[in-house]
Formats: C-alpha cells, sequence, structure tokens
C-alpha cells in the first residue's frame, strides 16, 4: 500500500486552501504558520473579513482526509510555481 506523501511546505508558505474542502469552488490563500511534518497544517486564511487561523487543516488529496474534517477544517494544496 502507498503512503501519502504530501509536498514540502514551510512556515511562510502561501498554499491554497478550500472552505469545506469544496475544491471546485475558489480556494483562498493562506499562509502556513506551522507544517507538523505529516501534512496537517496550522493556516493563517486570508478572507475579506481578514485573517482568520485555522488548525489541523489536511491536503486535498490525503486519503485519510475524511467527511468531518472537510466540513471542519477545509482542505489545501500548493500553488502552482508559476503563481
Amino acid at each position: 500500500m502507498d503512503v501519502f506523501e504530501p509536498p514540502t511546505i514551510r512556515s511562510g508558505d502561501i498554499v491554497y486552501w478550500w472552505r469545506l474542502g469544496l475544491t471546485t469552488n475558489n480556494p483562498l490563500p493562506a499562509m502556513v504558520i506551522m507544517n507538523n511534518g505529516k501534512g496537517n497544517l496550522c493556516l493563517t486564511i486570508f478572507t475579506h473579513h481578514g485573517p482568520s487561523p485555522l488548525e489541523g487543516v489536511k491536503h486535498a488529496d490525503d486519503p485519510t482526509l475524511n467527511k468531518r474534517q472537510r466540513e471542519d477544517c477545509g482542505c489545501w494544496k500548493e500553488r502552482p510555481a508559476d503563481v
């Protein structure tokens, strides 16, 4: 069985974040505050209401990301290199 390896992300990187984990919607930018090394990130989400912290956000492609986690924390993906 293959083990999911999230992309290398560091504190200060900007990633895409999706509310409710709905990757078919437009993402919001988020700054990585901390990466626990297992793909769970602490993010600051940049919304039109201002910055909002969020913990325990999993990568959108992580097979362990369940419906409850998507609804509670959303999900993230790395930005394309040309952005």
